[in-house]
C-alpha cells in the first residue's frame, strides 16, 4: 500500500512547517503537502485525492469552515480535521456539524493530534477499501449482466433454431405422408372385398395419422412455449366435441380391441372454446387410455354438467399410475413406462402436458387419479359452461358411412393441383377424379399460374414449397391478374399460426396441413366459396 498523503492548510508558515516536521518525525510513512491558503488547497484537493486534510479555521479570505463545505462537495469521504484557537468552542461545534472529522485546539497537544490523525487515516483507508470493493462488485455485476445477456441471446437463438428445425422437420416428414394418405383414400374410394387389403389400408392410414399427430404435438409444444398458440373460441355443443374426439380416436381403440362406452348428457351443455383444441384434448386422453390399456380392456368417456361446469371423464382398466407419478404425469417428457417394452403406439411424453396447457388456456382444469399400478386411471377435465341460451347451431353432417367405410358426398368441381411432388400430385389427382371432379395439374409455380389464368378452375390446390415460384407467389400473381373467383387452398407441411396468416395475406381462402384428411378436403371442396376466410 502506498504512503498516505496528507494536506495541511494554514496561513501561518511557521505553524505549517512545525506541523509537517512533527508528522514526519512521528509518522514516517506519511507524505505531507502544505498550502498557505484555502484557494491553493482547493486546487490541490481537486487534483489529488488526499487521505486526510488538516486546516486552520481562522484564515483570511476563505476560512476553514467554508473550506470544509467545499471539501465535502469535492471529496465527501475525505476526513478533515480543523484547528481552532483556545476557547473557540462555538466554531468547533460548527465544524463538527459541518462534517469535520475532529477538531484540534491550540496550543496543539501533539499526542492527541497524532492519535486523531491516525484514526482519520484509518477511516480514510476503510472508505477507500469500500470504494474499491464497490467498484469491483459493480464491475463484476456488469460482467455478470453481460454474461447473462450473452447467454440469454444464445438461448433465444438456440430456441429459435430449434423451433425452425421442428417446423422444417414437420414439413419434410409431412410431405411423404401426403401421398400415403392419398393412396389410402384411393383404396377406400375404389373399395375392395378383400379383408386383408382393407386391414392393410386401415393400418397404413392409422399409422400415418399417428405420425402426423406426433408432429403436431411437437409443434404445439413449441408454439405454447413461445406464446404463439392462439385459440379460436366459439360457442360449442359439449356432446359434439366429445363425439368428434371419439371419432378421431376410434381407429386406435378398435385396433386394440377395446370396449368403448360413451355417456353424453341428456340436457344440452354448451361451452366457449376452440373446437379443434378441445377435440385434441379429449382425443389425447382417449389415445392415452388406449395405449396404456392391454388389448381387450375397457374405456369409458362421460360428459356431464356439474356446478356450471362441463365435466368430461376418461376412465380405463389399464396399467394405472403409481402414486409418486400422479403429480408429475402432466409434466413434459414424463412417461410411466420407460422399459424397453413400450406401448404399441409409443409417444413422446408430451401429450398430457399439451392437455393441461390447452385446458388451462380455456380457463379449466385437468386432474388424474388412480388406485395404483394395474388398477386403471381416470382423467377429469372441468371447463366453464355457458348458459343454455348460448347453445350453438348444430353442424350439418358432411359424410355418411357405408360398409364400414366413410363415404363423402361431393359436388363436382373443376380443380387445379399445383404440386411438384409427383407421388402427391398423381395420387391426389386420381383421388379427386374418382370423386367426380375435373382435374388439371401443374408441377411448378409458373406452370400453375399459367394454368390458372388460361383455364381458370373453381378450386386450386397449391403446394407452398414449389420450385422457381413458391405457393405464396403463385397466389399473389393469380390475384394480381384479377382472378378473385378462384378458391385457393394452400397445401403445406407448415402449419403454424404465422403460416396461416401468411397464406391469408397472399390471397388463399383456406390452409390445409399435410397429410390432408380426405374427408376434410372433400368438405372444403363442397363448401368452397371465394368469400370464405382462411381455415
Amino acid at each position: 500500500m502506498s504512503a498516505p498523503h496528507i494536506l495541511i492548510v494554514d496561513d501561518d508558515p511557521a505553524l505549517l512547517e512545525a506541523l509537517s516536521e512533527m508528522l514526519q518525525l512521528r509518522m514516517e510513512e506519511v507524505v505531507v503537502d502544505k498550502a498557505e491558503s484555502a484557494g491553493t488547497a482547493l486546487e490541490w484537493i481537486a487534483a489529488k485525492n488526499y487521505e486526510t486534510i488538516v486546516s486552520d479555521i481562522k484564515m483570511p479570505g476563505m476560512d476553514g469552515l467554508a473550506l470544509l463545505a467545499r471539501i465535502r462537495e469535492i471529496r465527501p469521504h475525505t476526513p478533515t480535521l480543523l484547528i481552532t484557537g483556545h476557547g473557540q468552542h462555538d466554531l468547533a461545534v460548527q465544524a463538527l456539524r459541518g462534517g469535520a472529522y475532529d477538531f484540534i485546539q491550540k496550543p496543539i497537544d501533539r499526542e492527541y493530534f497524532v492519535a486523531s490523525l491516525s484514526r482519520a487515516l484509518h477511516t480514510s483507508r476503510l472508505h477507500r477499501q469500500i470504494d474499491i470493493q464497490r467498484d469491483a462488485l459493480e464491475r463484476h455485476a456488469l460482467d455478470l449482466k453481460q454474461t447473462v445477456d450473452e447467454r440469454t441471446r444464445e438461448l433465444l437463438e438456440a430456441n429459435k433454431a430449434k423451433d425452425d428445425f421442428l417446423a422444417l422437420l414437420a414439413h419434410e416428414l409431412r410431405n411423404p405422408l401426403a401421398p400415403i394418405v392419398n393412396a389410402v383414400g384411393l383404396i377406400a374410394t375404389r373399395g375392395s372385398d378383400d379383408p386383408v387389403l382393407q386391414q392393410a389400408a386401415q393400418v397404413v392410414e392409422r399409422q400415418a395419422h399417428q405420425m402426423a399427430r406426433l408432429l403436431d404435438d411437437l409443434l404445439d409444444v413449441s408454439r405454447i412455449s413461445r406464446g404463439k398458440l392462439h385459440l379460436r373460441k366459439e360457442a360449442l355443443n359439449l356432446a359434439e366435441v366429445v363425439e368428434h374426439a371419439v371419432q378421431t380416436s376410434r381407429p386406435l381403440i378398435e385396433s386394440r380391441r377395446h370396449q368403448l362406452s360413451v355417456s353424453l348428457p341428456r340436457e344440452v351443455v354448451s361451452l366457449e372454446g376452440d373446437s379443434t383444441r378441445l377435440e385434441q384434448v379429449l382425443a389425447n386422453l382417449l389415445n392415452n387410455a388406449a395405449k396404456y390399456t392391454d388389448p381387450g380392456g375397457r374405456i369409458w368417456i362421460s360428459a356431464t354438467l356439474e356446478d356450471h361446469h362441463a365435466v368430461i371423464r376418461v376412465r380405463d382398466t389399464g396399467k394405472g399410475i403409481p402414486p409418486g407419478m400422479i403429480k408429475r404425469i402432466f409434466e413434459p417428457f414424463v412417461q410411466i413406462d420407460l422399459s424397453l417394452h413400450r406401448p404399441e403406439q409409443g409417444g413422446l411424453g408430451i401429450g398430457l402436458m399439451l392437455v393441461r396447457r390447452l385446458v388451462e388456456m380455456h380457463g379449466g382444469t385437468v386432474s388424474a387419479s388412480s388406485e395404483g399400478p394395474g388398477q386403471g386411471s381416470e382423467f377429469t377435465v372441468r371447463l366453464p359452461a355457458l348458459p343454455a341460451e348460448n347453445l350453438p347451431a348444430a353442424h350439418p353432417q358432411q359424410s355418411e358411412t357405408e360398409n364400414g367405410q366413410t363415404k363423402v358426398k361431393t359436388v363436382p368441381r373443376h380443380v387445379l393441383i399445383v404440386e411438384d411432388n409427383a407421388d402427391s400430385r398423381e395420387t391426389l389427382r386420381t383421388l379427386l377424379s374418382l370423386w367426380g371432379h375435373q382435374v388439371d395439374v401443374a408441377d411448378t409455380g409458373p406452370h400453375g399460374v399459367e394454368k390458372a389464368l388460361s383455364s381458370p378452375p373453381e378450386v386450386a390446390l397449391v403446394d407452398i414449397g414449389l420450385p422457381d415460384l413458391d405457393g405464396y407467389q403463385v397466389a399473389e400473381q393469380v390475384r394480381a391478374r384479377g382472378r378473385d373467383d378462384i378458391f385457393l387452398i394452400a397445401l403445406t407441411g407448415y402449419g403454424q399460426q404465422e403460416d396461416r396468416r401468411r397464406a391469408l395475406n397472399a390471397g388463399f381462402n383456406a390452409h390445409l396441413v399435410k397429410p390432408v384428411d380426405p374427408k376434410e378436403l372433400a368438405r372444403l371442396l363442397n363448401e368452397a366459396r371465394v368469400d370464405a376466410p382462411v381455415s
